[in-house]
């Protein structure tokens, strides 16, 4: 059976759950604790908030800029889902489509929050297993 071009390819998951365990799994307490950084940076969500600015302002330079970095960094913590919201938020921002970029923006926040409560629940805020103690 061939796959039907005319569907859409499915969305892309929230979370890339696979790659966050994986970097989890072989990350000392000291990376555990500056990916946790990371990631704290990224759930503050103060490129959202200059992405909003930008659209408030109608500011596309600086919203295509704003997009281009929630996509990367969503992207390198295994968010594809904003990511690939930003993306097309990035689009429209060289677009200058005013409309469009604020329901996109709607998306990108709906995707942030959502990948947001799943970063907040992986490996890396788990305790670190407990070593067993020699006796």
């Amino acid at each position: 059976m061939s796959r039907d071009d005319s569907q859409p390819d499915p969305p892309p998951p929230v979370l890339d759950q696979t790659f966050l365990d994986n970097l989890a799994d072989g990350a000392d307490e000291d990376d555990r604790q500056m990916l946790r950084g990371i990631i704290d940076s990224y759930c503050g969500g103060r490129l959202l908030a200059e992405a909003r600015q930008a659209i408030e302002s109608m500011d596309w330079e600086t919203l295509e800029r704003s997009a281009h970095s929630i996509k990367g960094l969503s992207a390198t913590l295994g968010a594809l889902a904003v990511a690939a919201a930003a993306h097309e938020l990035e689009v429209l921002a060289e677009r200058g489509d005013a409309a469009a970029c604020q329901a996109q923006f709607a998306a990108v926040v709906d995707q942030h929050e959502r990948s947001r409560e799943a970063l907040l629940s992986t490996k890396l805020y788990a305790s670190p297993p407990r070593e067993a103690s020699e006796e």
